[in-house]
């Protein structure tokens, strides 16, 4: 029988105990915050939105305004989320607004941009928009690429 020597034990159990890749501890890394002015502006922008809004608008007509003007900022989605969060952290808003600020909230964080909140990939069809004519006039509505 062949003898180990203590020393060729230890290296032996130190090697099976030393963690591999595969379970090694990955150091957890935190997205950066969002860049303060950014989120200003976009806070800016959504309250002129808000105080532009008649009084018989309803929490359609302010949240799509409320997206349109998210659109035009052009902010990637933490901003527009971190701005969106601020103004809903504000109690004194009317219900309907509540409610418009909630509804953009969820369409950003799933990810769909433009005024029709359609995401990547919807219906052609009902992308392309209808075709509205009427006396010597006439518009196309159409998705912009």
């Amino acid at each position: 029988m062949k003898q180990f020597s203590r020393a060729m034990v230890v290296v032996a159990l130190s090697a099976v105990a030393m963690p591999t890749a595969a379970n090694a501890v990955r150091p957890v890394v935190r997205a950066a915050e969002p860049d303060a002015l950014a989120v200003q502006s976009v806070i800016a922008a959504l309250r002129g939105v808000m105080r532009a809004q008649a009084a018989s608008a309803t929490s359609q007509d302010i949240e799509a305004a409320l997206v349109f003007a998210l659109d035009q900022q052009q902010q990637p989605a933490p901003v527009s989320l971190t701005a969106l969060n601020y103004l809903l952290g504000n109690p004194d808003y009317a219900h309907k607004v509540r409610t418009a600020l909630v509804n953009v909230r969820l369409s950003v964080r799933r990810g769909q941009r433009g005024t029709a909140s359609i995401a990547d990939g919807g219906d052609p069809t009902l992308i392309a928009g209808p075709i509205v004519t009427g006396g010597n006039a006439g518009a196309t509505y159409s998705a912009p690429n």
